[in-house]
């Protein structure tokens, strides 16, 4: 069951926070290239994510993502019908297929926000649909993955991983130096980054070396972690893929610069209106003194300051 029939996607808190990170992120990307971008992802029955980049983002066109067909491989005219129904802007394009599909009508040419926001836990397509997508692309690029860190069923015999399953599905997107093992809890989320850096890197480095041009090679860079929790564990790994000719002093500090560098986890206890009012109202450096009188734990009170100017009210997400 996709996720977006058990929850409106506006209303997770982090995810809105998310989206707001990108978005800042973006416009700085876009006004230091003096360009617009086009943002491609899965937008599902809501559109919040195009809606959010449309209201917030010099954004050139809008491409939405969506598979159609049900686990037997039968075409579901009537999903399709309610997702065409549900499109908020004339701007945006529903692009009815499977993501290995979809990438094929994306236009390489312009710059690019892909976000591949997915539901599900790891699995092998996650990494063929990188793999294919950075085959293509010609120009500075953004490209997000969203996955779940929980293990797949597949993987799992009485809550137990099986290891040698998921090294036989994923060994061919690593270098030789992977072992069963790396699929172990403790060692996880390094091999999904593993998986994905190693996937995009080898594409370049191979398409690099066919362009006789240097100005017109790219480069990767792993720009961003963020991890949430909005229900399951989520990790979302951000990369720019630069064109050496964007690449100057100035670019290079906005990018070292950006708010969204590095690791960042959006996890946050719940919170309520008016304890937001209080907070907002009585900061106070010292969190010990304010945990002991609002009796919220300190690590909360950090991550809403932190996170203060991005945590959405209702009022804002529902519209």
């Amino acid at each position: 069951m996709n996720s977006y029939s058990k929850i409106n996607y506006k209303l997770r808190p982090q995810k809105c926070i998310e989206r707001k990170l990108f978005s800042n992120f973006i416009n700085e990307v876009s006004n230091e290239l003096k360009c617009k971008f086009n943002y491609i992802g899965m937008g599902s029955l809501y559109y919040a994510d195009h809606l959010h980049f449309y209201k917030n983002c010099n954004i050139e066109n809008l491409l939405s993502i969506e598979d159609m067909y049900d686990k037997n491989g039968n075409y579901d005219k009537l999903k399709c019908q309610r997702f065409n129904n549900n499109i908020p802007l004339h701007d945006i394009k529903l692009i009815a297929k499977k993501t290995s599909d979809a990438i094929n009508d994306f236009d390489y040419s312009k710059n690019n926000f892909i976000w591949f926001d997915y539901d599900g836990c790891l699995e092998p397509y996650m990494i063929k649909d990188v793999d294919m997508l950075s085959n293509k692309v010609k120009e500075t690029t953004v490209l997000a993955v969203t996955i779940n860190l929980n293990y797949h069923k597949r993987y799992l015999k009485s809550n137990t991983v099986n290891t040698k399953r998921m090294f036989d599905d994923f060994k061919e997107y690593a270098d030789s130096n992977l072992v069963e093992k790396a699929f172990l809890n403790s060692e996880y989320e390094k091999t999904i980054l593993r998986l994905f850096n190693y996937i995009i890197e080898y594409n370049l480095r191979t398409s690099n070396a066919l362009q006789s041009q240097e100005n017109q090679k790219i480069e990767s860079r792993q720009h961003s972690i963020i991890k949430y929790k909005d229900g399951s564990c989520m990790i979302t790994i951000l990369w720019v893929l630069l064109k050496n000719e964007n690449i100057n002093r100035s670019f290079s500090d906005t990018l070292d610069n950006s708010e969204i560098k590095g690791s960042k986890d959006l996890s946050i206890g719940h919170i309520t209106n008016l304890e937001k009012r209080m907070l907002d109202l009585y900061r106070n450096d010292n969190y010990k003194i304010i945990s002991q009188y609002m009796g919220i734990e300190e690590a909360d009170i950090e991550k809403y300051y932190e996170l203060q100017k991005y945590i959405p009210d209702y009022a804002e997400v529902i519209t």
